[in-house]
């Protein structure tokens, strides 16, 4: 193939892996949810803390989990305050992180290989793994920011370590710096430490003659970063103890193995796909790992392969501290895809790696043409099922999880809103939505009085202030004794604004006449055929005129159903 024509082509694939980060774009802007979930409420209180200005250090610097994520909670705050805190901001920060991570891996994978269609085909399938869907709750929980920060400190050191503009000791201080900020940004930040050194001393020759001075230093700064993490630090009683490992270590090894393997583990079987992929990768990696090692003494083989060597590393060592955390969950909780995150360095240096080792053995006559042909026919094939992975992982998701998880998350919401009105606390604790309903109540008429919940906490129980105008919503509503004070309310939803979606709840109402209705019960929508309602509750002495409407949480309004006309409660 002419020059001229591989350039081309090679552009062609680099353009392609650029649009490749389109897909979490979209999967932000049709399935995000601006409310905050889980552990991002411990972040709300510091919004009100600093509006009173009693915010202290101490306070960012706490212990969440086992996280030490200083630096994460400066991002959240100041973004926080720019943007009302809407936390699709967030999730546009983590993919912001993500698409600087791919910026490196394109200018690291320059300089491991000069031929502009390989480059290009390389870097597109880096960004299958990098921006590959099946991190969907990555991409849309703002939090996990926190997850990002590291593998973008990693990466930025590995520019500098490479970099021909910035001299060897800004190289090692930038370094250093970075390898901070990722220790106070999540669980695994100390792994900057271990993986940086050996790019430093690969890319520059220069600092191996005095390394024994900078690396002394190096690991001082390790010592001190590792104490001052664990001082004061207590292991969180959700998390199970970390011994597990070492008293099953087989079942730790199959987790480890199905962590690596998470970034392709879809389908029927995940914790079976991710065993096979995961084997397959730890192999590949330990031989490419043994045959640069042995040709240790080649300096530019040792140079290109470095960087892929330590993000690889990266995931790795990320494993077995995931590993000694969390095997006591079981194993099939290593396909958990938000562990994607920190897995998919593995698969994306091995992209790089291979080839290079390939051409490498070709190179010195370790292969003959017929084994360079076949290889390449497997890098082929590779290649294709990692596309088309990336194509039906991109569908499950949109059809499954995130749709699953937009769902959720809006009917949590609707719950939130109406936590002073109509509170219900089996939907503001079963789904994980935040586990101490007094702190939530506090924390949510904070966010609300400081503007930061869209749409505001619900202040009054009548429904003449929700009710959307003369609209109306699709839906049925049946209401029926259940024996001594207990009726039950059942029907379906479907709200009118969003081309009929199942509403995100349904409220109950009563009153003597329409105009005097007030909301007194909440519900949430069952899995039955998406829009099913139903609710069971007790009253002694019910008033007549009970009516049901479908509640949208993304705008606070709520639509009266349809057909479905108010009910007299038997007396």
């Amino acid at each position: 193939m002419d020059s001229a024509k591989a350039k081309t082509l090679g552009r062609a694939a680099a353009c392609a892996a650029a649009a490749s980060a389109c897909m979490p774009a979209w999967l932000i802007l049709r399935y995000g949810v601006d409310v905050p979930y889980s552990d991002q409420w411990n972040v709300a209180h510091f919004f009100e803390q600093a509006a009173r200005g009693t915010l202290t250090f101490a306070d960012l610097y706490a212990q969440q989990n086992e996280y030490r994520q200083l630096f994460p909670h400066l991002l959240f705050l100041g973004l926080g305050r720019l943007t009302g805190w809407n936390v699709k901001y967030e999730m546009c920060l983590s993919l912001l992180l993500a698409c600087f991570v791919a910026y490196g891996v394109w200018r690291l994978g320059a300089r491991t290989f000069s031929d502009p269609l390989r480059r290009g085909v390389l870097f597109l399938l880096a960004c299958l793994l990098n921006f590959s869907a099946i991190q969907y709750d990555n991409w849309l929980f703002g939090v996990q920011v926190v997850y990002f920060v590291p593998i973008a400190c990693v990466v930025a050191g590995l520019l500098f370590a490479y970099s021909e503009k910035v001299g060897t000791a800004a190289a090692v201080a930038a370094c250093a710096c970075l390898s901070v900020v990722s220790s106070f940004s999540s669980a695994n930040g100390l792994v900057a430490w271990l993986v940086l050194p050996p790019a430093l001393l690969a890319a520059r020759p220069e600092t191996r003659a005095g390394a024994w001075r900078w690396l002394a230093l190096w690991c001082a700064a390790l010592v001190l970063c590792a104490f001052v993490y664990a001082a004061d630090y207590h292991h969180p009683e959700s998390l199970p103890e970390t011994s597990a490992a070492l008293r099953r270590p087989l079942h730790a090894l199959a987790y480890f193995v199905a962590y690596l393997g998470g970034p392709l583990a879809a389908g029927p079987r995940p914790l079976t796909v991710a065993l096979a992929v995961g084997a397959c990768a730890l192999l590949l990696y330990a031989f490419a790992f043994t045959y640069v090692l042995r040709r240790r003494r080649d300096d530019t083989l040792v140079r290109r392969s470095a960087a892929w060597a330590s993000l690889g590393a990266y995931s790795l060592v990320t494993g077995a501290l995931v590993t000694v955390g969390r095997v006591g969950f079981g194993v099939a909780q290593a396909t958990t895809t938000r562990y994607v995150g920190f897995s998919l360095y593995l698969l994306l240096g091995l992209v790089y790696l291979l080839p290079l080792i390939v051409e490498d053995a070709a190179r010195r006559g370790y292969l003959k043409t017929s084994h360079l042909a076949l290889l390449r026919r497997l890098g082929t094939a590779a290649a294709a099922l990692l596309l088309l992975a990336h194509v039906v992982i991109f569908g499950l998701v949109v059809r499954h999880s995130a749709a699953d998880w937009r769902r959720k998350l809006l009917r949590e919401k609707a719950c939130l809103l109406f936590i002073n009105v109509a509170p219900d606390e089996r939907c503001l604790t079963e789904g994980h939505f935040y586990y101490d309903v007094r702190a939530l109540r506090e924390r949510a008429d904070a966010l609300d009085r400081m503007h930061y919940l869209r749409p505001p906490l619900v202040k009054s129980a009548g429904m003449s202030e929700l009710a959307a105008g003369g609209s109306c919503a699709e839906g049925s509503f049946r209401l029926t004794p259940a024996g001594g004070n207990t009726y039950v309310a059942e029907g379906f939803a479907r709200l009118p604004r969003r081309g009929g979606e199942p509403a995100d709840a349904v409220i109950l109402s009563r009153g003597t006449t329409d105009e005097d209705q007030a909301a007194f019960a909440l519900t949430e929508l069952g899995a039955r055929g998406g829009a099913s309602w139903h609710k069971t509750f007790s009253s002694n002495a019910p008033p007549p005129n009970v009516t049901a409407w479908a509640f949208d949480a993304e705008e606070g309004k709520a639509y009266r159903l349809c057909g479905a006309n108010s009910v007299d409660l038997p007396h």
